[in-house]
């Protein structure tokens, strides 16, 4: 819940009087929208409406040392490498390889793995293809290999990525909400 600074018109700040500190926000631009070359490159499918969402944001805070691709590479690649990721689809991928040689191999993984399978790794009927996201080479290929291995509903790089942006967009929307209300209030 917000309310309105009567020193500063039009700032919002939470209702404790607090707003993200300044370095928070910096800390935030430079990790997800710090700007990288992308080539060799490959895209990810995406829905229109998430791409509309993601291009809003980064207009309004990335200004021009971002695009949407690497928005997207920047926060996929920061969930690929968050330490309690990296153990739980090393997890998946392993019951999923032994699942050829063994029906059962799948219904031995954690409960966290199965929490992030159905979280992330869950296929849908989705068209993803009225947009298309530069995402770099490498990380394609990470992805693909990650569905592949993993392809317990037959997810899609698409929905993977989709899973993991909206999380994030979810997560972060106080942030990027600041971030958006402080940008327009310097254009102003």
């Amino acid at each position: 819940m917000t309310a309105k600074n009567n020193a500063n018109p039009g700032a919002e700040i939470k209702v404790d009087g607090t707003s993200y500190p300044d370095e928070v926000k910096r800390s935030y631009q430079e990790t997800f929208l710090t700007r990288h070359n992308l080539k060799p490159y490959k895209y990810v499918g995406c829905t229109m409406s998430l791409w509309q969402r993601l291009k809003r944001i980064v207009t309004n805070i990335g200004g021009e040392r971002a695009s949407v691709g690497m928005y997207v590479q920047n926060i996929v690649a920061y969930h690929l490498e968050d330490e309690d990721v990296k153990p739980l689809i090393a997890e998946l991928s392993a019951a999923s390889c032994l699942s050829d040689t063994d029906s059962k191999a799948m219904d031995g993984i954690s409960l966290e793995a199965k929490k992030y399978q159905a979280k992330y790794l869950m296929g849908d009927m989705v068209n993803r293809k009225e947009r298309e996201i530069y995402i770099s080479g490498e990380l394609g290929k990470r992805l693909k290999r990650i569905v592949l291995d993993i392809d317990g509903d037959r997810p899609t790089m698409g929905s993977y990525v989709e899973a993991i942006l909206i999380e994030h967009l979810d997560a972060c929307a106080d942030l990027i909400n600041e971030m958006t209300n402080d940008s327009k209030r310097n254009t102003v």
